[in-house]
């Protein structure tokens, strides 16, 4: 699913280059909000999308793709596809691939 990597080392600048399209996503967590919220409207402007970094556990069982807190520090930013639904199965297929949950405590 990945064949390489590339870091920045600013949130902003990587959700930039998501949403230029040079890569296809960004799994970043432990960003504060000021250096997510520009990241994010570009994204989205770009037609892109922003989904929680990790597989949310919901009671029901259901998988649910939602835009994470802002100050939830864990964030998948993923490029425009052709449709939502590439997006979202994007989004799906990352979370079965990583194995436990990426956290950040203050």
């Amino acid at each position: 699913m990945i064949r390489g990597l590339r870091i920045f080392q600013s949130t902003a600048l990587e959700m930039c280059a998501v949403a230029r399209g040079s890569i296809d996503a960004f799994w970043g967590g432990g960003s504060r909000e000021w250096d997510i919220c520009a990241g994010w409207v570009i994204v989205n402007e770009a037609g892109g999308m922003v989904a929680n970094g990790n597989k949310p556990v919901h009671p029901d069982g259901l998988e649910i793709i939602e835009e994470p807190p802002l100050d939830g520090k864990v964030l998948l930013a993923v490029r425009r596809g052709q449709m939502k639904h590439e997006m979202n199965g994007f989004v799906r297929d990352f979370w079965e691939f990583i194995d436990g949950k990426l956290e950040y405590h203050e």
